[in-house]
């Protein structure tokens, strides 16, 4: 049965904390309640107000854990969990993975006792049971807790792998191949596209910054802005904008990339088009777009010929007013000049020219250029 909306229904913002070691979750029992009515629970809370989700979450699991040295790796995912008929609350929960510092001491056996040092409201400290579950068993989590401890699981296997061998960073190169409107090598050859994924998760496992053009398009856009993430690769901006409560459709013309994002950032849509020829009205999405990102070089890999038309395609599908960004090399991709050539046809116009999508300034001499365009009309 499909539970009407109730105008009383509060929303509250959460966090969610996996604390894991070894192949084991820090999970928890309250003693203070029977176990049918809680049953086994992961630290979690709710966020204080301005607080950010990641201190947020730092600030809970070391609070409701009683261990020392944690440290946030990654953010997960988030979800809305209704919790209706209990109580008028829907609480919009972020997921975490955190972990123990190198050198910290655990014991995996162990069970614990702990109380909460703060408990809201005042009174009698809630206490619980702490001890390690082990990840296969993490199932048992009550209250849907255990919707992302795949990703998690992801996660570690990506950073082990990192441990065992550095990063491949080597520059993708445009390539020549069967399809006529590409020069991304992955599509005559699916293991580089495999290669490029696993590099990505492995970056984002030791916690590098790979969400630096994302920012940009957080700050250029409205809250919830309908997003269009064009040569989206394996979806590592598209989901981050996805995280932030945008609305976002990524294409790409790999399928091993498309397969990754879905897998990865499953709050975002991810279609298989080509940008040349793209019409999301066919796939199903025909809402015009508040704005989108050409990240990554990706003007770098459609057919030199062809890439006016990639622009005029994506742009076809920005509401007037919106905005579009590109940034690429000016070794390859388009060159400034190519570019503001391009963008009558689009229908844009060039509103602010970067050297860097954190902003420096453009100067003649620069290797990398980031355009932001403005689609004509209001």
């Amino acid at each position: 049965m499909t539970m009407l909306p109730s105008r009383l229904a509060t929303r509250s913002e959460k966090v969610v904390c996996f604390i894991v070691r070894d192949e084991h979750l820090l999970a928890f029992v309250h003693l203070d309640h029977p176990l049918e009515q809680t049953g086994v629970q992961v630290p979690a809370g709710t966020l204080n107000q301005g607080e950010d989700a990641a201190g947020g979450a730092l600030r809970e699991a070391t609070e409701e854990s009683g261990l020392a040295g944690l440290r946030v790796v990654t953010f997960l995912g988030e979800d809305d969990y209704d919790l209706r008929p209990q109580r008028e609350e829907v609480m919009h929960r972020r997921f975490f993975l955190l972990e123990v510092e190198e050198g910290a001491p655990v014991d995996l056996a162990a069970r614990w006792e702990h109380a909460d040092p703060d408990p809201t409201g005042g009174g009698a400290a809630p206490r619980w049971e702490c001890f390690w579950l082990p990840l296969s068993d993490a199932h048992v989590l009550s209250c849907a807790q255990s919707r992302f401890v795949g990703t998690a699981s992801q996660v570690m296997s990506a950073a082990t792998q990192s441990q065992r061998a550095p990063v491949d960073r080597t520059a993708v190169e445009p390539v020549a191949g069967d399809h006529a409107s590409t020069l991304w090598p992955g599509i005559s050859h699916p293991e580089h596209s495999l290669r490029y994924v696993e590099r990505f998760r492995s970056m984002s496992a030791l916690g590098e910054d790979i969400e630096g053009e994302s920012r940009l398009i957080d700050v250029l856009a409205p809250r919830g802005a309908r997003l269009l993430d064009a040569g989206c690769g394996s979806g590592r901006h598209g989901g981050h904008l996805a995280r932030l409560g945008h609305r976002v459709v990524g294409v790409d013309l790999d399928p091993v990339l498309i397969e990754a994002a879905r897998a990865d950032h499953p709050s975002a849509t991810w279609l298989v088009a080509d940008l040349v020829t793209l019409d999301l009205e066919a796939l199903g999405e025909p809402e015009p777009f508040d704005g989108a990102l050409l990240a990554g070089n990706v003007m770098d890999f459609v057919s030199p010929c062809l890439r006016a038309e990639a622009l005029r395609r994506i742009a076809a599908h920005v509401a007037p007013g919106g905005f579009v960004v590109v940034g690429c090399r000016v070794t390859r991709g388009f060159t400034p000049a190519e570019l503001d050539s391009a963008c009558s046809a689009a229908l844009l116009s060039l509103e602010q020219r970067f050297a860097t999508w954190d902003l420096q300034p453009w100067t003649p001499t620069a290797d990398f250029c980031v355009s932001v365009l403005r689609k004509d009309g209001s």
